[in-house]
């Protein structure tokens, strides 16, 4: 694993396999692409946390919910479909009292 994520791993208190599964990270994955995911993962954990009532809750529902405006897609099939910026505005729209 990258030393920066492995970093990003101690910083979020998370174990380093939880977080390669977690982002799909796997050999041969460039460093900066596996940073980018990353950082997304814990924008979009960081922003949901509140709301679930714990990060682990925030994950669960980034890797299980169906998101109806994604015609079902998950936070997380979104980012592996490089679909983040559509993610953090429907989770902005979310936080200004918008609909799903």
């Amino acid at each position: 694993m990258p030393a920066d994520l492995s970093q990003l791993a101690t910083t979020l208190d998370l174990p380093e396999p939880a977080l390669r599964a977690a982002i799909g990270w796997h050999e041969g994955m460039a460093a900066g692409e596996v940073a980018k995911r990353a950082a997304a993962l814990a924008d979009v954990v960081g922003t949901v946390g509140p709301w679930a009532g714990s990060a682990g809750r925030a994950l669960a529902w980034f890797q299980t919910q169906p998101l109806p405006g994604f015609g079902g897609q998950t936070a997380e099939g979104l980012l592996k479909a490089g679909r983040v910026d559509a993610l953090r505005h429907h989770l902005a729209r979310l936080s200004d009292g918008g609909y799903a």
